[in-house]
């Protein structure tokens, strides 16, 4: 079994590069993190300068608030990557057959809110539909837990709920 430095650069690149590729769509930096980090196969700032150092080379690709793979990452993949040790391959590769539908769904969901006042907290909901707004609910919350609380509940049931929504605009019609 090969065993992996988390101090050898070029591998490190060669790793996140095959976890993009893997995953075939587009990533947020927080995902990549905490799939990396939770492997520990490289420490948090090597990720972070090695994820910057390959988009400004053009090996990957900013799309909104995530990155994808850009064809310059794929032909030096397809070109070194058995530089990766085969344990930390095939890890990735099964972990991307088996949570490739999650993640795809979870990239799709989009929650966030801020603090205007004392007492109120914009909350912006949005599900994304092969990358364009098919929903975007913007409420006022007036405490921070139920701004938390739509947020959770939204990424939860977020497919019910735009049914939902869809099937009420088409009985009017």
């Amino acid at each position: 079994m090969q065993l992996h430095d988390k101090n050898r650069q070029e591998e490190n690149r060669l790793i996140i590069l095959f976890l993009y590729h893997k995953m075939g769509m587009p990533l947020s930096d927080a995902m990549v993190e905490d799939y990396l980090m939770k492997h520990d196969w490289m420490n948090y700032f090597d990720l972070k300068n090695q994820l910057l150092s390959l988009v400004e080379e053009g090996y990957l690709e900013n799309i909104d608030d995530a990155r994808r793979i850009a064809s310059k990452g794929i032909f030096v993949l397809d070109n070194f990557k058995k530089e990766i040790p085969f344990s930390i391959r095939e890890q990735i590769d099964a972990d991307a057959q088996k949570n490739k539908a999650n993640i795809r769904r979870k990239m799709e969901i989009h929650v966030n809110f801020s603090q205007d006042s004392t007492n109120e907290f914009p909350v912006i909901l949005k599900l994304k539909d092969n990358n364009n707004e098919a929903l975007v609910l913007r409420v006022v919350a007036t405490t921070r837990s139920e701004a938390e609380s739509l947020c959770e509940e939204f990424e939860k049931n977020a497919d019910s709920i735009y049914a939902d929504i869809m099937m009420r605009i088409m009985q009017k019609i």
